[in-house]
């Protein structure tokens, strides 16, 4: 999965000439802003255009879900405990010397001696035999790229088409956050600007249903 999500990136970044997003200073303030420590994001993304700034988002946004699952699976493999006591032979089989040698009077329960008695024992699993995450772990720098890029979505000039498409993105981004208490600001920073593209959506849906048979 995450092969083919780096290969659509790399189609989409040929497919367009030049750069598909850039830095700028942010314009906009947010409640979770603070005097002392400055802006939660002082740098905001702009676009070639709002489809592709929604294709980004929505591309950073599952890879946050893809990347943070495959972390969390590594994490709990890792202290898994495996059992490495050999199984018991049941009560109704018979054992390997009684197999090969059937006309020994070993059609009954087997109860001969030479099988190892089970022995107790655990080990975790060898976390280095799984292909290593490297980047993957960083899935916080990924909400981090989606909230700096509403700002430039939820613009007055599209017309709110913008806060309608940073809605999913955003609310994956809080979900995340919401596990990382190290990340309380941007949590923080994303929660009011949720409240925001739910308000625009309200006041975007007035305007819908005063026509004829409305």
């Amino acid at each position: 999965m995450d092969a083919g999500l780096r290969q659509f990136y790399q189609e989409l970044e040929n497919n367009h000439p030049g750069p598909l997003y850039w830095p700028e200073f942010s314009t906009e303030d947010n409640p979770a802003d603070d005097p002392e420590l400055g802006k939660v994001f002082p740098v905001a993304f702009r676009f070639l255009n709002l489809r592709i700034a929604n294709t980004i988002m929505l591309y950073w946004a599952v890879c946050i879900m893809l990347w943070s699952g495959l972390s969390q699976l590594y994490e709990l493999v890792s202290i898994i405990e495996l059992d490495t006591r050999p199984t018991s032979i049941a009560s109704n089989d018979r054992c390997r010397t009684c197999s090969s040698l059937p006309d020994q009077g070993c059609d009954d329960i087997c109860s001969c001696k030479d099988e190892a008695s089970p022995m107790s024992g655990t080990t975790r699993f060898d976390i280095t035999n799984l292909p290593p995450l490297h980047h993957r772990t960083d899935f916080i720098s990924l909400a981090r790229n989606i909230c700096q890029s509403v700002e430039y979505c939820m613009q007055d000039s599209m017309l709110g088409l913008g806060s309608s498409w940073v809605a999913t993105p955003l609310s994956i981004v809080i979900e995340t956050l919401k596990n990382h208490p190290n990340h309380s600001r941007e949590l923080l920073w994303a929660r009011a600007t949720f409240k925001r593209v739910q308000k625009r959506g309200l006041r975007i849906l007035k305007y819908f249903g005063h026509g004829k048979g409305g």
